[in-house]
């Protein structure tokens, strides 16, 4: 049996009322290309974010090549010999790219010997690029290939992509996955986060699969089929019970869709009340004032939705931060009301209106 070098065992993790993972298991071997699927939401980048450091679970072990333990950051995280290219873009586009991966690597930024290090690194990556060039002047293609050396710098032995082709064009898709086959033969580990079932059939040794936080299938790519994969991310049932919501494979190659129905709205919030009152309230029921009003609130909204995906921030904390804005309007425009009222006497009293 091939050593394992990443071992992640009932790994659960919740936001708020959110479970993000529920008990999930994972093993990535030396030399071996782990291809991570499921559908958006399903819980792959959380829990690669558990192996590089960027979230604390609530429960669950790891090891990284017999050490135990999680990383408390991803600094941590690759001195342990993890490097992670994550699904935006992270380089900072004013500096260039021998300063992005010093940054990342935590290199002295002395010119000579940075350049050195950076070109030494290219030549043993197999991804050349110019040292001296800008970030924010690369195409998306050798943006790609940067956040890769950037996550290489630490010498990773253990690298984890995170939905890496999503941007890329067909051509450079195939080039950055052979790199990943590349990187796997010369015996490091790759985890390839993905929802690209022909992606990760053809690109992969093993593939593990995540449905609403649970692992519900792991083996050998090479035995899969594309329809077995697609049970396991959205449901068996789902797949082959309900023609209505059941993609068929069509002549040609494509795929049919047909019956599909999407309701806007699943549910109400009452919170929706309270935004409507103090949009009529704002804007006084003028027609464009609400218009200009609604989309303030609806920015609001957004925001608050944002802040709980993307920071952590449980729900009820986000919707406090959005109250607190509304309210703060509602007094400014009882105070710009009160000032515009104020009259001013001729002996130079002030009388409100």
């Amino acid at each position: 049996m091939i050593e394992a070098t990443l071992e992640l065992c009932g790994i659960a993790k919740r936001f708020g009322p959110v479970h993000a993972l529920r008990g999930a298991d994972f093993i990535l071997r030396e030399g071996e290309v782990h291809a991570l699927l499921g559908e958006n939401g399903a819980g792959k980048s959380t829990l690669m974010h558990v192996a590089y450091g960027l979230i604390r679970p609530d429960a669950g072990t790891m090891r990284v090549r017999g050490h135990a333990g999680f990383p408390r950051s991803p600094r941590q995280a690759l001195k342990l010999g993890i490097g992670m290219v994550h699904q935006h873009f992270t380089a900072i586009p004013a500096l260039t790219v021998a300063e992005n991966v010093a940054l990342a690597a935590g290199w002295g930024v002395q010119p000579a010997v940075l350049r050195s290090r950076v070109e030494q690194l290219m030549q043993r990556s197999r991804l050349p690029l110019d040292p001296s060039a800008r970030a924010g002047d690369l195409s998306v293609a050798l943006t790609q290939r940067l956040e890769i050396l950037k996550a290489l710098a630490g010498d990773a032995a253990i690298l984890l992509l995170d939905e890496p082709t999503a941007v890329l064009a067909p051509v450079e898709a195939e080039g950055l996955l052979a790199l990943a086959r590349r990187f796997a033969a010369d015996g490091g580990s790759v985890v390839l986060i993905t929802h690209k079932l022909d992606e990760a059939l053809r690109a992969a040794d093993e593939v593990t699969v995540l449905r609403s936080g649970r692992v519900t299938l792991t083996g050998r790519a090479a035995e899969q089929t594309p329809r077995a994969l697609a049970g396991a991310m959205v449901g068996a049932a789902e797949l082959g019970a309900e023609p209505s919501r059941r993609a068929a494979e069509a002549p040609g190659g494509g795929v049919e869709v047909s019956g599909v129905s999407y309701a806007l709205f699943q549910n109400l919030s009452p919170g929706y009340g309270f935004s409507a009152i103090a949009v009529a309230l704002l804007a006084r029921l003028q027609p464009l004032a609400i218009v200009v009003t609604g989309v303030i609130f609806g920015a609001l909204e957004a925001g608050a939705a944002a802040m709980q995906r993307d920071a952590g921030i449980p729900a009820v904390a986000a919707y406090v931060v959005e109250g607190v804005v509304i309210l703060a309007l509602l007094l400014a425009d009882a105070a710009a009301r009160r000032a515009r009222s104020t009259v001013i006497l001729p002996d130079g009293e002030i009388e409100p209106g």
